[in-house]
């Protein structure tokens, strides 16, 4: 089975679009002051955003498959892209932190530098996608009151304190967006 289903870089900048969207429908009701029976509504738009920003990594995997001809066959996605790249190759280079594997890893030394965003959301999209859990920390009377977990695969109940992110969740996830579509982007113009 051939690997062609995104043809340009406009696959990418859409749903680096529809993120965008997303995210900000998700931060209007992203504080502890909505409503209970908002919640639903939080974790299908969070499954959206991180749906589509790990979508447009994946679309970018598609191109740069195509165009370097890669693979023929197989499972097409950024992990399997980035280990078929030769070290030091340019795209190799400018995908950065987007080629790390998540599964059974740490989360980084640093949780709010790129690759430890890169890291998170990949954790936060197979969390919202296969477990329907948004995982944010409401606060009430301390800051910020919104939050995101550095590690959401963390089960204790409660979730202990130093799992809390120090960082407002609307800073978090626009830096999130931003990162993950500068490394696309320059990703792109490598190719």
């Amino acid at each position: 089975m051939a690997s062609q289903p995104f043809q340009d870089p406009d696959d990418v900048a859409r749903r680096l679009y529809s993120a965008e969207i997303r995210l900000e429908q998700l931060l209007k009701i992203a504080s502890p002051w909505t409503r209970a029976e908002d919640a639903a509504e939080r974790t299908r738009l969070a499954q959206e955003f991180f749906f589509h920003l790990i979508g447009a990594v994946e679309a970018v995997a598609h191109i740069i498959n195509e165009r370097r001809g890669l693979m023929k066959t197989g499972e097409v996605n950024i992990r399997t892209v980035c280990t078929r790249l030769p070290a030091g190759d340019k795209v190799l280079l400018a995908l950065g932190g987007l080629c790390q594997q998540v599964r059974k890893t740490d989360v980084p030394r640093d949780p709010y530098g790129e690759e430890g965003l890169i890291f998170r959301a990949y954790v936060y999209r197979h969390m919202v996608t296969h477990r329907q859990m948004s995982r944010l920390v409401f606060r009430i009377g301390s800051e910020p009151a919104a939050s995101l977990l550095i590690d959401p695969r963390d089960s204790s109940a409660p979730v202990p304190e130093a799992n809390h992110s120090k960082r407002p969740v609307d800073d978090e996830l626009r830096h999130m967006l931003a990162v993950v579509r500068g490394r696309c982007e320059e990703a792109l113009r490598a190719l």
